[in-house]
């Protein structure tokens, strides 16, 4: 009977620790599965019948099995506080979206406070565009306000650069205004100009349409060149001292038929006896030069038909007329200059031919035959601007 009892203690107590055990296992096996890191069991749950009694065995699968449940109900109640804190977080981003989707209803389905928005900002998009406006016009006015102080700037500056300018030209010809279209540079280019189209046309035509001979033909350009030359120098010297006259006497009506005429030294208005400063003549010359294209038209309708008629009707033509106009135009640019643009013809026939003055025409050689068209000089005795052309022996 005592043997029977211990049998079915031992076989009670092995069932109990393999229950103990498969619990200790589960419980492991489950706490790896939700993610937890449990102390291992290996040591209780081994072969543990050589360590001790049955009792302590089963004390210690006891043990691991409280150990395994204290842990998997730490991690269970981790677990649980996280996904309750991302549950909360879901719960809060639905209240948002729901909260959006219910303004959207509103804004669709009409909000009574959507009249007021839109007044306001239709009030706001008025003022604005009053602002705006009202910046447009400012910045306009001032943008006026800065054009005129900038024209006004420049007047002045252009003003007193050109009273310098003046200042530093006064009787010194060799300092060129380069804002003066009709400067001594300027006209000789026209003047070769002249030479090479005009002059070339005319001589061709006196050849050839009038049977000259090429010399006659070009001496007698030569004589029209000259002759334009110093009727427009003496209509330029007359006028001066007609200027020069109405201001210190005051009286004009009786000397401008005189003035206008021929010129003709017997009629050419006596000088002022009352003396004049050296900066009121060159005020004098400044103001005739600034005029002289609006008096260049009167002097060729004056002087053209003049030379037409004292050098026969073979002048009667348009290569002629165009020649002797833009003759008569460029020397009156060129009289009317502070001083004078002097035109240089060669010295009498025989004579050496100064070749820093004159090229060659057709032939060559150290001796003038005849003058064919004049040096430009920028005054007398000056320096040269343009060569002349002469024909040797």
């Amino acid at each position: 009977m005592t043997e029977s009892k211990t049998l079915m203690d031992s076989k009670r107590t092995a069932a109990i620790k393999r229950n103990l055990s498969e619990v200790a296992n589960t419980l492991h096996k489950h706490v790896v599965r939700i993610g937890g890191d449990p102390p291992s069991p290996q040591n209780e749950t081994g072969n543990l019948g050589d360590s001790g009694s049955d009792l302590d065995q089963i004390e210690q699968l006891c043990s691991s099995v409280m150990t395994l449940c204290t842990f998997v109900e730490s991690v269970s109640t981790s677990q649980h506080d996280r996904m309750k804190k991302e549950r909360l977080e879901l719960l809060k981003i639905n209240m948002e979206r729901t909260q959006e989707i219910a303004d959207l209803d509103q804004i669709i389905n009409g909000d009574p406070k959507k009249e007021h928005a839109h007044e306001t900002i239709k009030r706001l998009r008025k003022r604005c565009d009053d602002l705006q406006k009202t910046s447009t016009k400012e910045i306009e006015r001032l943008t006026n306000s800065l054009a005129k102080v900038t024209a006004e700037k420049d007047y002045w500056i252009n003003r007193m650069s050109s009273m310098a300018g003046k200042k530093l030209r006064d009787n010194n010809p060799e300092v060129i205004d380069l804002s003066d279209p009709n400067r001594p540079l300027k006209l000789a280019d026209k003047f070769s100009e002249l030479y090479d189209n005009q002059w070339t046309s005319a001589s061709e035509h006196l050849h050839t349409t009038c049977q000259m001979s090429e010399e006659t033909a070009i001496q007698h350009l030569s004589s029209l060149t000259k002759e334009c030359y110093s009727s427009c120098y003496e209509k330029a010297r007359r006028q001066l001292q007609y200027l020069h006259k109405i201001v210190l006497t005051g009286t004009w009506e009786d000397d401008i038929e005189a003035c206008d005429s021929k010129p003709d030294s017997d009629k050419a208005p006596p000088v002022p006896q009352k003396s004049s400063s050296a900066a009121g003549m060159k005020t004098l010359k400044d103001t005739r030069n600034e005029f002289a294209h609006i008096a260049k038209e009167r002097v060729i309708k004056d002087l053209l038909p003049v030379l037409i008629k004292s050098s026969g009707s073979e002048l009667e033509v348009t290569s002629m007329t165009q020649y002797l106009s833009e003759c008569i135009s460029l020397c009156w640019s060129m009289v009317v200059q502070d001083p004078p643009i002097v035109l240089h013809w060669p010295l009498k026939q025989g004579s050496d031919i100064n070749r820093d003055m004159f090229n060659q025409y057709t032939k060559t050689g150290t001796k003038l035959n005849y003058e064919v068209w004049p040096a430009l000089l920028l005054h007398t005795n000056g320096p040269i601007l343009r060569k002349g052309v002469v024909q040797p022996l």
